[in-house]
């Protein structure tokens, strides 16, 4: 009897995980189509259709802790994401510091991969995104001069 009862916590333990781990799966699919639509507003510098993919206000906040957050409203939309995309980004390319902008290293990225995430958050390189009524949003990101 004692080892039925092991073998059955065992099978309920891996369907668990199995069940659990779906949803992130999922979730990174959904994503994936969702990137593709704001990679390539991103690549085209298409703000009209950036601002759909987006919550605002965006929540800016700095690279220190101290540093106050600041907002990307649709007032100033244009102009801080077109500030934040010529910030400068270091990167290390085979052994050696490489010097970008956000706008290229963004460009860069056609299928995120190591994403830090879960069902309804995803982080690519310094920019966030939730899932806001089953719809992926940008709705946050870092950068160097938050003003």
């Amino acid at each position: 009897m004692r080892s039925i009862n092991f073998i059955v916590s065992l099978v309920l333990a891996f369907s668990c995980s199995l069940s659990c781990a779906q949803p992130k799966e999922a979730a990174q699919v959904e994503f994936g189509v969702y990137w593709q639509q704001f990679h390539k507003a991103w690549v085209e510098k298409d703000f009209t259709q950036m601002q759909s993919l987006c919550r605002l206000p965006i929540t800016v906040k700095g690279v220190m802790d101290g540093m106050k957050p600041q907002k990307i409203t649709t007032k100033n939309f244009n102009e801080k994401l077109t500030h934040i995309m010529q910030e400068p980004s270091d990167e290390l390319k085979n052994g050696k510091l490489v010097t970008t902008s956000v706008y290229e290293k963004i460009k860069s990225i056609e299928n995120p991969k190591d994403l830090y995430s879960d069902d309804t958050h995803m982080r690519v390189e310094d920019l966030e995104f939730e899932k806001i009524n089953g719809s992926w949003k940008l709705t946050g990101l870092y950068s160097d001069s938050v003003q």
